[in-house]
């Protein structure tokens, strides 16, 4: 049950906005806009229209129980719920709520039939709310369970099962029509009336790990896991290890992420095996401890188990999974700076099942538009980027309207900042930096060392950099320095510590304090050189040998300034030039060296370089014609 659980509690994010349409002398509550045209609810035209969509047709009759041309047109309620499915929405957005709602209302009806098995004296009520559910009359539905709540209250002692039995029915009834409110109301009840309950209590921590609330997400899972962990019940504990270990992934514990998905893995190999009929649980255990040495920047570990994980989705013929896998990958590849990889990657996962699962499945085409801008990016075409990104940014706003504090939002405002920073529009990188920062602040309010935090001051720091406000770029320099240092106190070779040496000594630099500056790029460089031992031609390295020589250039020390820069361009054509990319960052390089050769009054190597330089401009110029 734990598992239909975990997947359906993301499901109350669509929608629980209600939206309006306007217009004289027609009831609000019956009009809808779908795929851009208008139609009155109460009348046949939608029902007919929606026949183009074999299959939307086929999940509408099912969710309703009857043939559409038979729905009840008077009944209100069944009016909204359509209203809710369908408003605004085209064919694609109205299978993805479809399919959701479709999933939940079945666990539901699933759930009251066992129950009404397993328990004779709440059999009568439970006859009865399975009626109203079945005629869709949502209302007299939880009407029926409020009134035995409230008669079962007078007996506390011997009814407080059925009563939290009832609110948690509710609770699974509001989740699948997604109405996160209501829904955490009630689950919170059920746990109250009975807080030994594992059942309630897991439910209830997958619930807020879904929206975002980490922090009360583990509370309720380790009560969760303190009731279990000695008995003998291992698959329930297998499967609270699971979450636990995702819930300490989000808050960006990953070790503790680790210990606990391992735990997981371990009860999972002496219950089953990997030849076994649940093979997708391995594949996604593997999966998500691929996730969390990705997190770690352990880039060769979250490879093998991101491919153990293919492995077996292609193994047994089943391809459902494919798409996320091959994004998961192309990020690894991402960030070890071999794009043309990481391109390769997610061009698999926008091929696979192109028809049917990325028209239906908006989670993911928010990876794969984030995967393509970052690609882009990296690829110098930078409006290409942004497009992706703003594409990004919709989604996640639809998903998330019911929480606009979710991280996954402050994820793409950090994005788009990013973007704007590297265009030069410094006024708007600010204003979406700031964004990403206050949903942090918030989320993170308990944890003031999590990762995203850093994150958001390392960016502004930056942007302020960039701005020329040098003691705003120091004042948030040290803060992300500060949490990282926490982060990574048993590490202290970490490349996130040797970037922010290396944001401080750049800052540094440009406030002309060359003592400091070249102290930091050269801790930097230090830490990048024991990092990237096995792979020289990173594009981080090529970052910090830039700094050093831009430091030496500012003090009038050419020689060691261009050895550090020559450093640079050898790792950039490597990366760059081997694809044809006339990539900026190459471009410029030529420009710097034909400065620093200029200054050394070596006119040869000047000319040299500049031409490669004003080649390199005048082949990016065509290109955007």
């Amino acid at each position: 049950m734990k598992k239909i659980i975990i997947l359906l509690m993301f499901c109350s994010l669509l929608f629980a906005d209600k939206v309006e349409f306007k217009e004289n002398n027609i009831s609000n509550s019956t009009i809808i806009v779908f795929n851009g045209k208008k139609f009155d609810l109460t009348k046949s035209g939608f029902f007919d229209y929606i026949k183009k969509y074999p299959e939307i047709e086929k999940n509408l009759t099912d969710y309703f129980g009857k043939r559409l041309d038979k729905v009840d047109k008077t009944n209100n309620e069944i009016l909204q719920m359509v209203k809710k499915l369908a408003n605004n929405q085209d064919g694609s957005q109205l299978q993805t709520k479809l399919n959701r709602a479709l999933k939940a209302k079945r666990e539901l009806e699933a759930l009251i039939e066992k129950l009404k098995k397993e328990n004779n004296d709440f059999k009568p009520i439970l006859t009865k709310a399975q009626n109203y559910l079945k005629n869709h009359q949502y209302s007299k539905y939880h009407e029926v369970l409020r009134e035995f709540r409230k008669k079962s209250k007078e007996k506390r002692e011997k009814s407080i099962k059925f009563e939290a039995k009832s609110a948690y029915l509710e609770a699974k009834e509001y989740n699948s029509r997604l109405e996160y409110k209501n829904a955490k109301e009630l689950y919170q009840e059920a746990v109250e009336l009975e807080p030994k309950n594992e059942e309630y209590l897991s439910s209830l921590s997958t619930f807020l790990w879904e929206y975002g609330d980490y922090a009360n997400a583990l509370k309720y899972a380790k009560k969760s896991l303190k009731i279990i962990e000695n008995n003998h019940d291992n698959l329930n504990k297998m499967s609270i290890y699971a979450n636990i270990g995702l819930i300490y992934q989000a808050r960006g514990e990953y070790d503790k992420s680790l210990q606990y998905s391992l735990k997981s893995l371990k009860i999972k190999k002496i219950l089953f095996n990997d030849k076994a009929s649940n093979y997708i649980d391995f594949s996604v255990i593997y999966n998500n401890i691929g996730l969390t040495y990705k997190f770690k920047e352990k880039y060769e570990e979250a490879l093998k188990y991101f491919k153990k994980s293919l492995e077996i989705i292609l193994e047994k013929n089943k391809d459902s999974n494919l798409p996320i896998l091959y994004i998961n990958i192309s990020q690894v590849y991402q960030a070890k700076g071999e794009y043309e990889k990481a391109l390769q990657y997610t061009k698999k996962a926008l091929s696979n099942k192109k028809d049917k699962y990325l028209k239906n499945n908006i989670n993911f085409l928010s990876l794969a538009y984030n995967s393509m801008s970052v690609i882009y990016q990296s690829k110098g075409e930078y409006e290409k980027a942004l497009e992706y990104e703003k594409k990004d940014l919709e989604i996640n706003k639809i998903l998330f309207k019911d929480n606009p504090y979710h991280p996954n939002l402050g994820v793409c405002y950090n994005n788009l900042g990013q973007l704007y920073k590297t265009k030069g529009n410094y006024k708007k990188a600010l204003e979406y930096a700031k964004k990403d920062l206050l949903i942090n602040e918030i989320v993170f309010k308990d944890n003031p060392n999590h990762i995203y935090l850093s994150r958001s001051y390392n960016n502004i720091a930056h942007i302020y950099q960039l701005k020329g406000d040098y003691f705003n770029a120091l004042k948030y320099a040290n803060k992300t320095l500060e949490i990282s240092k926490v982060l990574y106190k048993h590490n202290l070779n970490h490349p996130r510590i040797a970037s922010i040496y290396n944001l401080i000594g750049d800052i540094y630099g440009h406030k002309k304090d060359y003592k400091n500056a070249l102290n930091y790029v050269k801790k930097a460089l230090k830490i990048q050189q024991v990092i990237y031992a096995k792979n020289p031609n990173h594009i981080n390295l090529s970052n910090i040998y830039y700094n050093v020589s831009a430091v030496f250039y500012a003090q009038g020390d050419y020689t060691n300034s261009l050895k550090y820069a020559k450093k640079d361009l050898k790792i950039k054509e490597n990366i760059f030039k081997k694809n044809n990319s006339k990539h900026p960052s190459l471009i410029n390089t030529y420009r710097d060296i034909a400065l620093i050769y200029k200054n050394m009054n070596n006119c040869k190597m000047f000319n040299k370089y500049n031409l490669l330089y004003l080649v390199g401009k005048t082949d990016e110029n065509s290109s955007k014609v």
